[in-house]
C-alpha cells in the first residue's frame, strides 16, 4: 500500500472511530462497525487492492492511536470495544486468501477457516513495550498507559486473546537485568529492582495488567511466552525446564517470581515511595491468585 493510500485509509478509519466518542448514542458503535466493513469492501475491490491483513493492521493502528488519547478511566475505551464487539457480529464472510502464509509474524496466528472479522480479533494490536526508547515526556507515558489499559479491556472482554506483550510488559519490571560492574569484572544477572532502568514506568505498565486482569493470567497463558523474559527469569527457567517441563508448573513458578519481585520492589528503600506503594498493591493482587 503506497503512503498516500495508507494515509487516506487511516484518516477514514479514524473519523469513524472518533464518531462514537463523546456521544451517548448507543447505536453508533454498530453503525461504525458496518461502515468499517464497507470501507474494506471498497479498498479490496480497487484496481490496486489493499489486502485484508494490511487493512487489519491499519484498523488496529487507528484503534490504538485513538485509545492512547483517551482517558483510561473514562468510558471512551468501552465505546471503542463495542465497535469490535459489533464487528464480530457482522455476517461471517470467508477470510480473504490474499496473504503470504509463510510470513513469520503471521505464522503464529491461527487464521485458517476463520471468518473475516474473527481473523481481525486474532491478530494482536501493536502496543508499546520499549519503555526506554519510546517515552521522553509524561504525555507520551500517559498515552502508553492508556493503550495498555485499552488492550487490557479487550482481553478481559474476551475480544482478543491474552497478548504476548502483556507477559513481556510484566517481565520488564520483574525478570532482572545483566549488570556490568564498574571495576570491569564479569557481568552478572541481577534481580535487584534498583538496577532496572525506568523502573517506575515499567511497574506502572505491569500494574495496569495485573490489577485489571489478574485472573486472565492464570487461565490464559500463551505457551510460547513461558521461556521469554529478562535474564533473571531465563536463568530460573533453564534450570526448572530440565527438572519439570510441565507448562503449568512453569506458569506457577513464573507467578511466584512476580510475587517475589514486586515484594522486593515494595521494600526497596532506593525506589520511590509511590512506586513501592504500587508494587505492594500488585503483590497483594498476585497473592490472591497464587
Amino acid at each position: 500500500m503506497d503512503p498516500e493510500t495508507s494515509q487516506a485509509l487511516a484518516t477514514r478509519i479514524s473519523r469513524i472511530l472518533q464518531s462514537v466518542i463523546g456521544t451517548g448514542d448507543e447505536s453508533l458503535p454498530r453503525l461504525a462497525a458496518i461502515e468499517l466493513d464497507s470501507i474494506y469492501a471498497d479498498y479490496a475491490t480497487r484496481a490496486r487492492p489493499v489486502t485484508f491483513l494490511r487493512f487489519v493492521r491499519c484498523v488496529w493502528d487507528s484503534f490504538v492511536h485513538l485509545a492512547g488519547r483517551l482517558n483510561r478511566n473514562g468510558d471512551g475505551h468501552r465505546k471503542l470495544a463495542r465497535i469490535i464487539r459489533w464487528l464480530e457480529k457482522l455476517p461471517n464472510r470467508p477470510f480473504p486468501d490474499d496473504y503470504d502464509k509463510s510470513d513469520e509474524i503471521l505464522s503464529r496466528y491461527d487464521l485458517g477457516g476463520t471468518g473475516r472479522w474473527d481473523a481481525f480479533t486474532r491478530v494482536e494490536p501493536s502496543i508499546p513495550l520499549n519503555i526506554e526508547g519510546l517515552l521522553s515526556t509524561d504525555a507520551e507515558f500517559q498515552r502508553c498507559l492508556n493503550v495498555h489499559a485499552f488492550t487490557v479491556l479487550l482481553t478481559k472482554s474476551r475480544l482478543i486473546p491474552l497478548p504476548r506483550q502483556a507477559m513481556l510488559a510484566i517481565g520488564q519490571a520483574t525478570k532482572g537485568v545483566i549488570v556490568q560492574k564498574e571495576d570491569g569484572s564479569p557481568e552478572f544477572v541481577s534481580s535487584d529492582p534498583h538496577d532496572i532502568e525506568q523502573l517506575d514506568m515499567k511497574v506502572a505498565v505491569a500494574a495496569i495488567w495485573i490489577q485489571r486482569a489478574s485472573h486472565v493470567f492464570w487461565h490464559s497463558n500463551p505457551h510460547d511466552t513461558i521461556s521469554e523474559g529478562g535474564p533473571f527469569w531465563k536463568k530460573i527457567y533453564a534450570n526448572l525446564s530440565k527438572k519439570d517441563p510441565n507448562h503449568l508448573s512453569l506458569y506457577r513458578e513464573r507467578l511466584s517470581v512476580w510475587v517475589q519481585q514486586f515484594g522486593e520492589i515494595s521494600e526497596n528503600s532506593n525506589v520511590a515511595e509511590e512506586i513501592r506503594d504500587i508494587a505492594r498493591e500488585v503483590q497483594d493482587t498476585l497473592d490472591e491468585i497464587y
